[in-house]
């Protein structure tokens, strides 16, 4: 029904617009106000909707069409009081906050199949706890849909119900998936196999999947995907697998953790990881990837993936793993001329030759391929959440992930005081003849000698694996009668 017919006044809690048709529920709880006998199916302070296998609700096919849970609580008042989730928590470099996710007074599900379908536009469903006993909480199969505070896969008690296989789908639409609990959900709690325009915010994901394979976010089709300021939290394998149809997905200021609970291999692999990319020109930035099963970020197909900026630590918590990974088999070793093909180029990181404090200056020197974008960041052994010897896998030296970030600049650049070309060589057989760099940052408040930075290297926005790790030291200057001698640490 249209506002015009019901005549719906401005509230605390919603204030429809001019065109909205908008749901009204007014199940009558115990106590209520007009003296109705409280609705059988209240109980514990919300109201449970059974839909049927074999009478399902009708595909939502006109615009502007609002499911909205709030107009039970603006009639009926806070029932279900409390809250789920981990909602006013910091996530991302810029520490935003996640939104409340309070437990409603409606919950909806369906015994087999799909709860919600959505063909229209401009449609929202608010404020609803959703489950199934299969297949999908909402599908979009076309047109634009919002979905936003609900709890999908659990009750409106915030408790595990049904054996829900998706959370939101979209095949065909246009959605923003803002500011929901989705958890328990035994597949993907978000799957994209299709669309223009899927953007996943302000969501908090737990304990999602129920097998090696099952990923929290399953990117198949579809273009525009945008994933940002979520939490994503002991998914059984991926926090976000990307696959290869997938191209240009922006992935920023999220806070992924503990991924790859289920512990075991996915078709003969690993899929332990925060992040696997399997396609083109994917932007990873700003983010906060920590303790994970496997690596934080997985490169194992396409180009032009950038990394950068993100907070990356302690990964690797069930099989020794880096911090980021190209083609999933450890350290890519660097190569002469940088040569090799595959995941990202399978790009060259940035050795580092010295790093030292010279006044309120860090001065960082070493050797880059032409044009590279070099970031520097403090290691996580540095920063006290991993121990030497985490990310040696084999190999002599520890290849630290990057924790905290320290600054940027490019090798060529006017910041570049070295335009000298040499080879190197290292005790792991890292090895190349290319550019020299010397970059000057401002020091860090809180650096001291000791200290352990790493660095990343990015060419036509490939991102390479973090380089070994080095020691910050003095720039100590020893003199005599004659001459005065500056000596680096090397």
């Amino acid at each position: 029904m249209g506002e015009t017919i019901l005549d719906i006044e401005a509230n605390s809690i919603f204030d429809p617009g001019a065109g909205e048709d908008v749901s009204i529920f007014m199940i009558p709880p115990t106590g209520d106000s007009f003296g109705r006998t409280a609705d059988v199916n209240f109980t514990n302070g919300y109201f449970d909707i059974e839909i049927s296998k074999n009478d399902p609700l009708s595909v939502i096919t006109g615009s502007t069409t609002i499911i909205d849970g709030r107009t039970q609580t603006a009639y009926s008042g806070d029932t279900n009081t409390g809250v789920v989730g981990s909602g006013g928590d910091a996530v991302g470099i810029s520490n935003t906050i996640l939104p409340t996710y309070e437990r409603p007074e409606i919950q909806v599900h369906r015994e087999d199949g799909d709860v919600f379908i959505n063909e229209g536009d401009n449609v929202i469903i608010r404020n609803l706890a959703i489950f199934s006993d299969k297949s999908s909480a909402i599908v979009a199969e076309d047109g634009s849909l919002e979905v936003t505070q609900n709890l999908i896969g659990v009750n409106a008690l915030g408790n595990n119900s049904g054996d829900i296989d998706v959370g939101v789908e979209n095949k065909d639409g246009q959605i923003n998936v803002n500011g929901n609990y989705l958890a328990t959900i035994l597949e993907s709690a978000v799957l994209i196999d299709g669309g223009s325009s899927s953007l996943i915010q302000n969501n908090h994901f737990e304990n999602n999947g129920s097998s090696p394979c099952d990923d929290a976010i399953l990117l198949e089709d579809g273009s525009g995907v945008v994933i940002q300021q979520n939490l994503i939290e002991a998914s059984a394998s991926t926090a976000i697998d990307v696959e290869d149809k997938v191209t240009g997905v922006l992935i920023t200021e999220n806070s992924l953790t503990t991924s790859g609970q289920d512990g075991g291999n996915c078709q003969g692999n690993p899929q332990q990881m925060a992040i696997k990319i399997e396609s083109d020109g994917s932007s990873i930035s700003n983010n906060v990837i920590y303790q994970n099963g496997g690596a934080g970020i997985a490169i194992v197909d396409g180009t032009s993936n950038l990394i950068s900026q993100n907070s990356i630590y302690a990964n690797g918590t069930v099989t020794p793993s880096l911090g980021i990974d190209l083609d999933m088999d450890g350290v890519t070793l660097n190569d002469t001329s940088d040569s090799d093909s595959g995941p990202n180029n399978l790009e060259n990181f940035p050795v580092i030759n010295s790093a030292f404090i010279s006044g309120t200056d860090l001065v960082v020197t070493g050797w880059a391929s032409p044009g590279t974008t070099v970031e520097v960041f403090y290691t996580d052994i540095n920063e006290g959440t991993a121990t030497l010897g985490d990310n040696q896998l084999g190999l002599t030296q520890d290849y630290g992930e990057g924790q905290t970030y320290i600054g940027t600049a490019i090798e060529g650049s006017g910041d570049d005081q070295d335009g000298t070309t040499s080879s190197y060589a290292d005790i792991d057989g890292n090895a190349d003849n290319t550019n020299k760099y010397k970059f000057v940052f401002p020091l860090p408040s809180g650096t001291v000698v000791g200290d352990l930075i790493t660095t990343t290297g990015t060419r036509s926005n490939s991102t390479s694996e973090f380089s070994p790790e080095i020691i910050i030291r003095a720039h100590t200057v020893i003199t005599n009668r004659n001459i005065t001698y500056r000596i680096k640490s090397n």
